[in-house]
């Protein structure tokens, strides 16, 4: 009769050493000291809590379990390729440049630790990650190497599509071998010397799929074509979160930018030209950040952004003034041609200037095209032609159209008295622009006392409830 036994480490220790191993005939109801190592027929095989088992040659069971804080370290010659059923957070170290093909389960955490730099030898990374990681699992990849010393993760398509991957120091993400791959990464945070990198070809592209889990992530990191090739590097944004781009990707000049859902803030710089953008119908791209090739916009546009090329507006663009001075409004810079089309909508968050105040929204080499609607506050006007807003108040200063509005006594020491049907709102307002006096108006007659105000002209606004506007001249003399 074969006994069937379980085994669970004791210490740290060495895979192939008995030492390192517990052994139990009853199914985990009592232990002792092994007097052999995990076998195929082991029933169980467990890395305790703690514990550290480094593997240096290929193992037998058909898979084993790893608890909350328990780390392997495969060395060369380690078979990967049997399934580990985790708990918590687990680490895996690769030390050699093996194939590391399995599938994770049930950790909530997986730190991968990357000891080699790598290299593509007969077209393929010489360590790949091909370990399935658990659906929603945070996955930190990190090395032991010292700069400027950087390691590769190698993946394919599908091995973290649903989990959250985080890049540390001096790691490059590739794809695992030189051919036209389409990894899915669910989401991808990384810090500043991190990046994400095509594969040694001039033919081949890789096309990463980066997002899949709506979730919002922000990466500090950079996109970065290999050094001597040009095989595309395409990034695609999916999913329905935001992702904040940070840095400056100066070594990005084959592939492209897509926004096909969500929201990309662009905060860092894509310099190349020969690297377009576009932004799909129903996502968005804001940011103040640099994006050197030709950008099209099918969806939403906000932000203070720079284009290097032409910029295409084809579906809606929001931007907001905050104030009048240089850094107080959005403002597109375009170095190209802008091609206007779609909806602008333009929100103003700042008291009225004076008037004739004009700020330019969009800067371009050239303009062509209108676009289709242009949704500005009452009082401005937009410029296709330059890209410039106007503040003009919208005086009638020739007498009211509303033949029932009177507003009396024109020159006055204390009080104006202003008579209207459906008068929603009155403003007085210096020649400057500025607001001095506003009231809300609840009947059809309403006085404004301008006691202690300079002497000099004032334009008394009128809003009436259907938004229309009545302007009338006053002298006021203290």
């Amino acid at each position: 009769t074969t006994i069937k036994t379980k085994y669970r480490s004791a210490t740290n220790g060495i895979w192939s050493d008995v030492a390192t191993w517990e052994s139990s005939y009853d199914d985990g109801s009592t232990w002792q000291a092994a007097t052999d190592i995990p076998h195929e027929i082991s029933i169980g095989t467990l890395i305790s809590s703690t514990d550290t088992v480094t593997v240096n040659a290929s193992i037998l069971p058909a898979g084993f379990s790893m608890a909350e804080g328990s780390k392997v370290i495969l060395n060369t010659g380690a078979d990967f390729s049997k399934p580990i059923s985790g708990a918590g957070t687990i680490t895996i170290q690769a030390a050699s440049n093996n194939r590391y093909t399995s599938t994770i389960t049930g950790a909530t955490t997986v730190n991968v630790i990357i000891a080699k730099t790598g290299s593509y030898v007969s077209n393929e990374w010489t360590i790949q990650f091909k370990c399935t990681m658990p659906a929603n699992a945070q996955v930190n990849v990190s090395t032991i190497l010292v700069s400027p010393e950087k390691a590769g993760y190698a993946i394919n398509n599908t091995v973290v599509a649903n989990a959250k991957v985080n890049l540390s120091e001096n790691i490059r993400l590739l794809g695992f071998y030189n051919q036209n791959l389409t990894p899915a990464i669910g989401e991808l945070t990384g810090v500043t010397s991190s990046t994400i990198e095509n594969v040694p070809s001039n033919t081949n592209a890789v096309t990463y799929s980066i997002g899949g889990l709506n979730t919002d992530a922000i990466f500090n990191g950079t996109f970065e074509n290999m050094t001597g090739f040009t095989g595309a590097l395409n990034i695609n944004k999916v999913g329905t979160g935001t992702w904040t781009l940070t840095g400056a990707s100066d070594l990005f000049s084959s592939g492209s930018l897509n926004v096909n859902a969500g929201k990309v803030i662009m905060n860092g710089s894509i310099d190349s030209t020969a690297v377009p953008v576009t932004v799909a119908a129903g996502a968005t791209l804001a940011g103040n950040g640099i994006l050197g090739g030709a950008t099209t916009v099918n969806g939403t546009l906000e932000g203070k952004l720079n284009f290097g090329s032409d910029l295409s507006l084809n579906g809606t663009t929001n931007l907001s003034v905050d104030g009048f001075a240089a850094t107080q409004f959005d403002s597109i810079s375009v170095a190209g041609n802008v091609t206007n089309g779609g909806t602008l909508n333009v929100t103003v968050n700042a008291v009225a200037p004076a008037i004739n105040t004009a700020i330019r929204l969009i800067k371009a080499g050239t303009y062509t095209g209108s676009f289709t609607t242009v949704n500005v506050p009452a009082n401005y006007t937009y410029d296709n032609a330059t890209g410039v807003l106007t503040y003009t108040l919208g005086t009638n200063l020739a007498g009211s159209t509303n033949s029932k509005l009177n507003v009396y006594p024109t020159i006055t020491r204390n009080v104006v008295h202003i008579e209207g049907e459906n008068i929603a709102s009155v403003q007085v307002v210096n020649l400057v622009g500025q607001i001095v006096k506003e009231t809300g108006v609840n009947s059809n007659r309403t006085t404004i006392n301008l006691n202690n105000m300079p002497t000099g002209s004032y334009l008394v606004k009128v809003r009436f409830v259907d938004n229309e506007i009545e302007v009338k001249r006053i002298l006021f003399c203290n």
